[in-house]
């Protein structure tokens, strides 16, 4: 039933995707003007669409993010079902952070951080000394991996900037050491071969 809103008569330059009840919307547009004309047309045909099915969109969930090359950020108010959105710089969908460059920096201090607080969770439960094998270190290290990894094809190509890459190695890191009950002096390289991560 819901897959139908998908299939909504959009303007030109709109394109909708979903995922379960989560969706987005980009517009593109030469002005902002013509970006919030289809955006709000759109906002518009979608919440018909929603009442109609007996559904109620959710206004104060409702994001927008403008994507620009520009140095100086734009923003913007759009205006649906009598809700005004103001635009951000930067939203999060499906657990990825987008941001209005495109860069993802935000989205690997915020999976970073998120790893950490896993791992250091980990860290209390298997003391280096003694505790479960690798095996079982390895099983609860992947934890931290996984969540080092998530939506990777949308942003592995912010990894080849120096800052990034440190700070998901540093994580990787300490995972492998704790799986390998080995000492902090020991190298990224080494560490990872001995962990089998």
């Amino acid at each position: 039933m819901y897959d139908s809103i998908l299939k909504l008569e959009l303007p030109e330059k709109v394109e909708m995707v979903g995922f379960a009840d989560d969706i987005v919307t980009t517009t593109l547009g030469d002005t902002m003007d013509e970006v919030n004309m289809s955006t709000e047309w759109t906002g518009k045909t979608t919440g018909e669409w929603l009442t109609d099915s007996m559904l109620q969109m959710a206004h104060q969930k409702t994001e927008v993010v403008i994507v620009t090359n520009r140095r100086q950020p734009i923003t913007t108010q759009i205006c649906m079902g009598g809700h005004t959105i103001t635009s951000k710089r930067h939203l999060k969908y499906l657990g990825v952070v987008v941001d209005d460059r495109l860069g993802f920096n935000r989205h690997i201090d915020y999976i970073s951080k998120k790893a950490a607080k896993v791992q250091t969770a980990f860290s209390r439960l298997m003391p280096n000394t003694f505790g479960p094998r690798s095996s079982k270190r390895r099983l609860l290290a992947n934890v931290t991996t996984s969540i080092l990894r998530h939506g990777g094809e949308i942003w592995w190509q912010t990894t080849k900037k120096r800052r990034n890459w440190k700070l998901l190695n540093g994580i990787h890191r300490r995972s492998a050491i704790g799986v390998a009950s080995a000492y902090r002096t020991i190298s990224f390289e080494a560490i990872c071969v001995i962990s089998g991560m």
